[in-house]
């Protein structure tokens, strides 16, 4: 069970992964579904999911399309490390790449 301050640094987390995301010209922002919260980017009228959140484990997915996740975790954000690692991944301003949440298969 996560402490309230363990869900404000999650929730720091995820702020600033969207932030980072969205600082140049593509805009990104979260919508809270039934079960998990979508990181949603917006370009030309266009609205696709690029990241899906679960919000009862910290697990974040890329997503198998619009309403649900991929089979694997690729990042948690309960984990330090692992936030850490997905703030340095993720694409900076004027991308939207999201390779940096596939899963190479060795």
């Amino acid at each position: 069970m996560s402490t309230t301050a363990d869900r404000v640094l999650i929730a720091d987390c995820l702020e600033t992964y969207v932030d980072t995301l969205g600082s140049g010209r593509h805009k990104f922002n979260t919508e809270q579904g039934r079960r998990d919260v979508k990181v949603v980017h917006d370009w030309n009228n266009q609205h696709s999911v690029h990241t899906i959140v679960d919000p009862q484990t910290d697990a974040v997915y890329k997503p198998a399309g619009c309403r649900k996740p991929a089979k694997h975790v690729r990042y948690d954000l309960a984990d330090e490390a692992s936030c850490t690692a997905l703030l340095r991944r993720a694409p900076g301003p004027d991308s939207f790449a999201s390779g940096y949440l596939c899963v190479c298969l060795r």
